[in-house]
């Protein structure tokens, strides 16, 4: 029997492990290596700050799906792989072996070498700690953000709502460069705006130079910040298992093929944050990529398996991103467009909630979003029926349906080609004045 072994449960992983509770492996012992009982969907974690959502809503517990799917699950971290014993080490000490492994294992904080940052700042990642710091950033009396990313930002902005809405201090956002400066100037202005507006303090154009026990020193002001409590969110590194294991890298990242396999050993795999795609521009470590990726992987790992040929994985480099705002709105780019405002946030959170409750057990209700969702389920499922309704009566032959027709026809064609003309109509007003404003 062979042994499929899944270091880590990231998003692709997740996704494996579905298609294997529904689609076994014939003779295919499947072994998992995660840490953690849940795993946290990044896309609503700022969702979650603000308490929009509960920390039950975000997060997937992946036991049921190990269960069902008759995964052996070792609750350990991957810390060295030996590709031609093709043995893996974990922190604990045990040996793993394995005929074909996947890594998704995300990615780690960078900077974290800067003196006093391990010792005193909180970073995301690995995100099961979010439990236990959430309320610890929520409450500090003085809270300091370092980076100024899509990340941070986003934090910043929920947690600034969050401690405005429950009459506490403002925090301080600190980034090297403007907010979100990999984008058009137009978006760092509304998003600094944004900020400044919920009373958050900008310190743009400042590095961390030194990290005390209740205070960061910036550089080049050699400005002194305080803090009880700092939360350091400056991009993605690699993490250390691949570079560390002499198997080929790109900046730490396991470097692969466009089939997802390592360049050197066919029978490594990845996805996700954890690797760089030879021959391709790097990709930005979001979400979406693993979820694109998850399929192609399982496939190709399918294929590899039964010895046949492999599917190339190409990588769409535009993709639509929406970032929470704070107040249930949101912050939509694509293709160069941005749009901001409520709109924004519905279509946000129904994306988050569609992925999420693919794979809980059971959809949590009860907030405003989920309200508005099934509002809107309703308002459609009512046209749906009524346009039935309305073929049903004009398209039956019969007397008194003939008579309906006569009588209501031309008058329930007003009717549904004015309410869908208006529908049409709002909805571009709704989006050109919100991207007006935003801009």
């Amino acid at each position: 029997m062979k042994r499929l072994l899944l270091v880590g449960a990231g998003h692709a992983h997740v996704y494996i492990m579905k298609k294997l509770s529904k689609h076994p492996l014939t003779n295919v012992e499947v072994v998992l290596i995660s840490p953690n009982e849940n795993q946290y969907y990044s896309g609503m974690l700022a969702g979650c700050i603000e308490g929009i959502y509960s920390i039950d809503q975000i997060r997937i517990y992946i036991g049921d799906t190990v269960k069902k799917a008759g995964i052996k699950w070792v609750k350990d971290m991957a810390v060295s792989i030996d590709p031609n014993s093709q043995n893996v080490v974990t922190q604990e000490g045990q040996t793993i072996s394995y005929d074909l492994i996947s890594f998704d294992i995300g990615s780690l904080t960078s900077g974290i070498d800067l003196p006093g940052v391990l010792e005193y700042a909180d970073t995301l990642k690995p995100n099961f700690y979010f439990p236990i710091l959430i309320e610890k950033v929520r409450n500090a009396k003085k809270l300091v953000i370092v980076g100024g990313g899509v990340a941070g930002t986003e934090l910043a902005l929920s947690l600034q709502t969050w401690r405005t809405n429950n009459g506490k201090e403002p925090l301080t956002l600190i980034s090297s460069s403007r907010l979100m400066d990999k984008g058009a100037s137009y978006v760092s202005d509304r998003i600094e705006h944004l900020l400044e507006k919920k009373g958050a303090s900008l310190l743009l154009n400042q590095r961390a130079n030194k990290v005390t026990q209740d205070k960061i020193i910036l550089f080049p002001s050699g400005e002194e910040i305080e803090f009880d409590s700092l939360l350091w969110v400056t991009g993605p590194r690699a993490p250390d298992i691949f570079k560390n294991s002499g198997l080929a890298v790109d900046n730490g990242y396991l470097l692969v093929k466009d089939t997802l396999q390592s360049v050197e050993y066919p029978n490594i795999f990845g996805a996700g944050d954890c690797i760089k795609i030879s021959n391709q521009p790097p990709l930005s470590k979001a979400g979406v990529y693993p979820v694109r990726q998850a399929p192609y992987l399982w496939k190709n790992m399918k294929r590899l398996l039964n010895g046949n040929s492999m599917r190339s994985y190409q990588p769409h480099f535009s993709f639509l991103s929406i970032l929470a705002t704070g107040n249930r709105e949101g912050l939509m780019l694509y293709l160069g467009l941005a749009f901001h405002g409520r709109l924004m946030w519905l279509i946000k959170t129904f994306m988050d909630r569609r992925f999420i409750w693919l794979y809980q057990k059971a959809p949590k209700v009860g907030s405003e979003s989920t309200k508005w969702l099934k509002v809107i389920g309703i308002t459609l499922m009512g046209l749906f029926l009524w346009g039935i309704t309305f073929l049903f009566i004009t398209s039956t032959y019969h007397p008194v349906m003939t008579l309906f027709a006569q009588l209501f026809s031309s008058l329930m064609n007003t009717i549904l080609i004015g309410m869908f003309v208006l529908l049409f109509i709002i909805l571009f007003l709704v989006i050109f004045f919100e991207r007006i404003r935003f801009k």
